[in-house]
């Protein structure tokens, strides 16, 4: 099976909040502190799990309607 990136965030994205947020770039020591403990913050193991079950269940919506 072939993997393919489902969701990624870029330095780009760090400059967009740092400049609408806080209305100021990032320096170059805040990149890398964002780039090294982003994935402590963001649950994807959670949210993956969540939303197989959503999918799930309305598919069972779905088959429940066309009968």
């Amino acid at each position: 099976m072939k993997y393919k990136t489902i969701y990624e965030l870029t330095t780009k994205d760090i400059y967009t909040v740092a400049e609408e947020a806080l209305e100021r770039k990032p320096t170059q020591a805040e990149i890398k502190f964002v780039e090294e403990k982003i994935g402590d913050y963001i649950g994807w193991y959670d949210i993956i799990e969540r939303l197989l079950m959503e999918s799930e269940t309305k598919t069972e919506e779905k088959e429940t309607k066309m009968k």
